[in-house]
């Protein structure tokens, strides 16, 4: 029965492709190796990772839309019948070639089942060039029957800069005081474009990049000192933003969201905890940095305990000079007056109680 289930699954894609192609009625079932049945291309498809490429238009065709700047990834053609590789890899080309932007590369491409191939393509897609793929007739079936004639299929790129995703995305109402914020576009961002482009009301201190391993279609801005809690912030991209290919934003863009407060986001040990080992830290970790010069006066530990601090990154801890009580109940007491470095308080004091082991 598993076996079924993974045989349907596999043969899923293939069938649903079919299915929405635009000459699917005039396809039905073939055999692949019959010599009376002329070999033909049932589908070309540029393959990428989501959502960089619209693979589908309103859900009903396949869209010859690309994206302007983004890697393509590879390239898929279907055929009726099964294939001799040695004649159709070296007969698939995509035009323009040698622009200087996007390159099919015949290296590195493969039979998947003799009658999918698939070809690595590199480079970027330039706005307002129109690309084509061709598989010549010189392709051959098992049969040894060729193509008819050649076939092509026109791809186009998308025609202006976009913006696809960000993070946060449009009125999040729970942001991390401490996150950096990110945008996707459908091409590669001019890094140098975004200082002067992107404002952050109220301002934060903090630098826009481009993201080199996503081929510069991620910007990321990572604030120096987090954000302010429970605050509302609007990020604006004007159209002096464009990509690497002098393209600009065709209309500004507008986001909002509002960070989550500052709070405690867990602390060791942990409320109730018991058999703590005498000589243990104590620690808290918090939404966002803390202003190291607030920790020593709003912690308190009863029985009283003394020891040093230590700070890293959104946490403090606190090492006693002596081992604890044994069989001792603890509690330790952080007053709201502890700050975050943006001058946040705690809405209400923390408490939390531990026992050590005997």
């Amino acid at each position: 029965m598993n076996t079924l289930k993974i045989l349907l699954i596999s043969f899923l894609p293939i069938l649903f492709f079919i299915g929405c192609n635009e000459n699917a009625s005039n396809i039905g079932f073939e055999d692949p190796t019959d010599p009376s049945v002329a070999p033909r291309v049932v589908w070309v498809w540029l393959d990428s990772q989501r959502p960089y490429y619209r693979i589908w238009d309103k859900l009903q065709k396949l869209s010859d839309s690309l994206p302007i700047g983004y890697t393509p990834g590879r390239l898929l053609i279907r055929f009726n019948k099964i294939m001799l590789s040695y004649t159709v890899i070296p007969n698939v080309t995509l035009l323009p070639k040698d622009d200087g932007f996007a390159q099919l590369s015949t290296y590195g491409a493969i039979s998947i089942d003799g009658q999918t191939f698939e070809f690595p393509i590199y480079g970027y897609f330039k706005v307002g060039q129109s690309y084509t793929v061709t598989v010549g007739k010189e392709a051959t079936d098992v049969t040894y029957r060729k193509l008819e004639s050649d076939n092509q299929k026109n791809l186009l790129p998308e025609p202006v800069v976009r913006m696809i995703n960000s993070y946060p995305a449009n009125n999040d109402t729970s942001v991390y005081l401490s996150s950096s914020l990110s945008g996707t576009f459908n091409s590669p961002i001019d890094s140098n474009s975004l200082p002067t482009n992107v404002t952050i009301t109220p301002y934060v201190d903090g630098k826009w990049s481009t993201d080199y391993y996503s081929s510069r279609n991620h910007i990321v801005f990572i604030p120096k000192s987090g954000f302010k809690g429970n605050t509302w912030y609007e990020i604006s991209f004007s159209t002096g933003v464009k990509d690497t290919f002098n393209n600009h934003l065709a209309s500004p863009i507008t986001l909002r969201f509002k960070t989550a407060p500052f709070k405690i986001t867990n602390t060791y040990p942990w409320n109730g905890q018991q058999n703590v080992y005498q000589w243990e830290n104590i620690s808290a970790s918090f939404s966002n940095y803390i202003d190291t010069s607030s920790v020593r006066s709003a912690f308190s530990i009863s029985p009283q305990v003394e020891g040093m601090f230590t700070y890293y990154n959104m946490q403090f801890y606190f090492d006693p000079y002596q081992s604890l009580l044994a069989n001792t109940t603890y509690t330790v007491t952080i007053r709201s007056s502890i700050r975050s470095i943006t001058g946040d308080t705690l809405a209400t004091p923390h408490t939390f109680s531990f026992k050590t082991s005997n």
